[in-house]
């Protein structure tokens, strides 16, 4: 949840540089190692990289990467001749991953920069814990719904409403 959202951020680098964009976070769950694709890349300003190479969900191999790429981008067409080509090297059974088809874009001197989330906090809907924490931020940030929220979950603790931060 952040402001502006990240979708305006990823307009605005969009039309500031005429490239494709992806959504970069720097997390600090170690756990994030095993759920995203992890990004080499050159600074350009404080908020944008040059992207490299994407490892996707690398572990323990490359500790030295801390921008990891997440839900939402602004691609162009060339991403489709990137996934069909591809996908025509698949073996039976294996998954056709966006992260080569970003990578072949790079292969192909593809300019592709990634844009940090700023303004907020990120949450990963497709995790169940961030999914409800999402929910419940943006509803604390709403005024029709902070004060019935907020009640709920005092009393859900047992915390006094006196005794909120």
């Amino acid at each position: 949840i952040t402001t502006p959202s990240i979708t305006s951020q990823l307009i605005e680098t969009y039309n500031k540089f005429q490239v494709p964009v992806l959504t970069g976070i720097k997390p600090t769950n170690p756990e994030g190692r095993n759920l995203y694709a992890f990004a080499e890349v050159e600074q350009i300003d404080n908020d944008t990289f040059n992207l490299l190479k994407l490892h996707e969900k690398p572990q323990d191999r490359y500790p030295n990467l801390n921008i990891a790429v997440v839900s939402g981008y602004i691609l162009d067409n060339d991403i489709f001749d990137s996934l069909t080509k591809i996908s025509k090297s698949l073996k039976p059974g294996e998954e056709l991953k966006l992260t080569d088809a970003i990578n072949d874009m790079l292969l192909q001197k593809k300019k592709i920069v990634i844009r940090l989330v700023t303004g907020g906090e990120y949450f990963d809907i497709g995790n169940k814990t961030d999914y409800v924490k999402s929910i419940i931020a943006a509803s604390l940030k709403r005024p029709d719904m902070k004060d019935i929220i907020s009640s709920y979950i005092t009393k859900q603790l047992n915390i006094p409403n006196n005794q909120l931060p």
